[in-house]
């Protein structure tokens, strides 16, 4: 393991493309995440990464004041190689990510948005948690704070965002914000549940992770999708539907990223049965197995 810091000007070819590589394969590959990974703020960074014999294998970045966030001083891209997750290479790099960081700005505020899932990797390095859920490239996030200011709240909202068609709306998550019947007028609508009696589909939900989706302006619920899992090996992802009326508005793909996201689901094995939408479903790394069987590997949570 070899650690390595450079500003953008002092960086050869070979490893701008290294650690470009890893941090689409990560990124964009593993994670599905359909987003500009080129921003323009690697010009203003200093770049921070591990190699071994096998390459690139972690890597951060270190941003000024301003360039993340008008008032802190940042970390961010955070990324550790999939086979090397339990190698201890991600606290290596966020250990002399901070370092880099204090010796060139200071003992200042340290800013950063983490995957909901790795949360608590931050906090093992004094890193809390300031704002409320928030999607961002389709993925949950927190925003978090290390250092003088990091008990204060941004006053985020609830979990809220805008999808790509600008239709504003909500996820929910659990029985209390979900109104079953909703859920029977929305199943009801389906190929696989249309036969399927109100009492089985309120069974169903008791025993069920429920997630749904609440657009602005309209009282009822206009998507809905369910999990079953033991919360060790498996989880099974069942009922996806979205209301006729806002299909098309990125809900279905917002949806199945918010719970494939969620902390409880992460290395786990996922399943799934589909007729008809095995090309959604493949861009988060389900894999088509047999007729309308699909299954997506566990993906490890960095170390």
């Amino acid at each position: 393991m070899e650690l390595h810091v450079k500003k953008f000007q002092d960086l050869t070819p070979e490893e701008m493309y290294g650690i470009l590589k890893l941090r689409v394969d990560v990124f964009v590959v593993e994670q599905h995440c359909l987003a500009p990974e080129l921003d323009d703020r690697d010009q203003e960074a200093i770049h921070v990464w591990i190699t071994d014999e096998d390459g690139v294998q972690a890597y951060l970045r270190v941003l000024d004041k301003g360039v993340e966030h008008e008032k802190y001083h940042a970390i961010g891209r955070v990324l550790t190689s999939e086979a090397k997750r339990s190698a201890g290479y991600g606290r290596a790099v966020m250990e002399e990510g901070i370092r880099v960081l204090t010796e060139t700005y200071g003992d200042v505020p340290i800013y950063l948005e983490a995957q909901t899932y790795a949360e608590g990797f931050y906090g093992k390095f004094g890193f809390k948690k300031i704002s409320d859920e928030f999607i961002l490239d389709g993925i949950p996030h927190y925003k978090m704070l290390r250092g003088v200011g990091a008990d204060e709240s941004e006053g985020a909202s609830a979990f809220a965002c805008e999808a790509s068609a600008g239709v504003k709306f909500r996820i929910v998550e659990g029985l209390s914000q979900i109104q079953a019947e909703d859920v029977v007028r929305l199943l009801k609508t389906t190929y696989w549940a249309s036969q399927r009696p109100a009492e089985k589909i309120e069974k169903s939900m008791r025993h069920s992770d429920c997630f749904g989706i609440y657009v602005d302006g309209e009282p009822h619920l206009v998507g809905f999708a369910r999990v079953i899992t033991d919360y060790a090996t498996t989880f099974y992802l069942a009922d996806v539907i979205i209301d006729e009326s806002q299909r098309g508005n990125g809900l279905g793909k917002t949806l199945v990223s918010y719970i494939l996201a969620r902390p409880k689901y992460v290395g786990l094995r996922g399943i799934l049965l589909t007729k008809d939408a095995h090309g959604l479903y493949e861009k988060y790394g389900f894999e088509r197995q047999d007729g309308r069987f699909m299954s997506r590997s566990a993906i490890q949570p960095q170390d």
